[in-house]
């Protein structure tokens, strides 16, 4: 049986990694979870809880879910359901098996634990820490751990997300022990001029659709925190709204047409969220 510091309860590793009723360490750490959540559905809706964890905060190969908008969450289900959000990289599992969920699950379900989610505020989960080096990694079973030794190598232009603590992330699923990204020295400085200008207006300041604070406005998701948005970020980017393609470098115009769809799509979040802060329904 394995325990966990702070938990009064005891698992064995098949109930841990259990899709269909996985490990809950902290039952007092959230709301109580709808069924979809907690034990999913056979034989294709994996419980919500084994990757995201009952918390909404998610590991490292998939992506935190606690806070976001309920409207959204709906949304980006349906797309998945009808073919409309893939992954830029086709060999993605996690994006595959999040497609067969969908598909299997309700709108009431999907409802039901998008409004679980949506109730809880998403908090700190990944300390970021520049640096020059970084820990050498092996990737094991989507999570990057690194090897035994403590060997270190030269992070050139990489984000290497790793766990605080290993074990307790990769064998335990302990939904308290986060995560540490490592960005190259200068990173934070130059996203805050990407956040807070648009890169010296290359694009539209993020703010102007997640909010000032980079929380959310309206139906449009908080960016604060979680790291999975960088590959949500490059999936809008390179896959598009239909079939994904491999990532490569657009020419001019590909680059132009794509910055004028999201000027457009850009306008049209604006124009929900003041109509959702107005009390007025979207059109």
């Amino acid at each position: 049986m394995k325990t966990l510091p702070g938990s009064t309860l005891s698992f064995t590793r098949q109930q841990i990694s259990d899709g269909f009723g996985p490990a809950d360490w902290f039952p007092g750490d959230h709301p109580a979870m709808p069924d979809i959540v907690a034990h999913g559905k056979r034989p294709d809706a994996r419980a919500c809880g084994l990757c995201h964890y009952p918390n909404g905060k998610g590991r490292q190969e998939n992506a935190g879910v606690s806070g976001l908008p309920v409207s959204y969450f709906i949304q980006q289900m349906n797309d998945f359901r009808d073919g409309l959000r893939k992954s830029a990289e086709p060999r993605k599992a996690n994006t595959n098996v999040m497609i067969a969920i969908a598909k299997a699950m309700t709108p009431e379900e999907i409802k039901a634990s998008a409004e679980y989610f949506g109730a809880m505020k998403w908090t700190p989960w990944v300390r970021v820490v520049e640096s020059s080096t970084v820990p050498k990694v092996e990737s094991r079973g989507g999570i990057w751990i690194p090897v035994e030794g403590g060997e270190k190598e030269p992070i050139g232009v990489r984000i290497v997300e790793t766990p605080e603590n290993p074990e307790r992330t990769e064998i335990l699923r302990d939904p308290r022990s986060g995560f540490i990204a490592y960005a190259p020295v200068g990173s934070i400085k130059k996203g805050e001029t990407l956040v807070k200008t648009g890169g010296n207006k290359k694009t539209v300041e993020c703010g102007m659709c997640h909010g000032s604070d980079l929380q959310g406005l309206g139906p449009v998701p908080g960016i604060a925190g979680p790291l999975a948005q960088l590959s949500r970020a490059a999936d809008v980017r390179h896959a598009g709204e239909s079939a994904p393609r491999r990532v490569g470098r657009a020419d001019d115009a590909s680059r132009r047409e794509a910055h004028r769809r999201g000027l457009r799509q850009h306008r049209r979040v604006r124009v929900v969220a003041r109509r959702q802060q107005e009390g007025q329904p979207p059109q």
